[in-house]
């Protein structure tokens, strides 16, 4: 299973550092590329004859541009690993399910200022 998330900077993009919008996507998409590419390196390409299978738990911001508006930078991170994942499955014989939950109030989010009912 893939999942690795760091929100932030929050706000607009443009305003953003670049060290700080290239971290986001250190922590949200390089881990997630290196899990995989790892995956393939250890893995039988068919073990017991079949497809291997990877499951990867995303973002509601992936799909939904107009939610968490704020979120971009965090957003167009995970985005990219999706990419990542659709030329993927085209390239190599694995399952690839990718699921994209809504919010969950958890710490973090209520650490980066959201309320409980955003």
């Amino acid at each position: 299973m893939l999942n690795a998330g760091v929100i932030g900077p929050l706000g607009d993009i443009v305003k953003a550092t670049n060290s700080d919008a290239w971290a986001a996507f250190d922590a949200n998409t390089r881990p997630n590329l290196d899990m995989t590419q790892q995956f393939f390196k250890n893995i039988d390409v068919t073990p017991n004859g079949k497809k291997k299978s990877l499951i990867h738990v995303s973002s509601a911001v992936v799909g939904d541009f107009h939610h968490n508006p704020i979120a971009g930078i965090y957003a167009s991170s995970k985005a990219a690993f999706l990419a990542l994942l659709h030329r993927i499955a085209i390239q190599e014989p694995v399952e690839i399910v990718s699921f994209d939950p809504g919010t969950i109030f958890s710490p973090g989010v209520k650490a980066a200022g959201f309320a409980a009912d955003s």
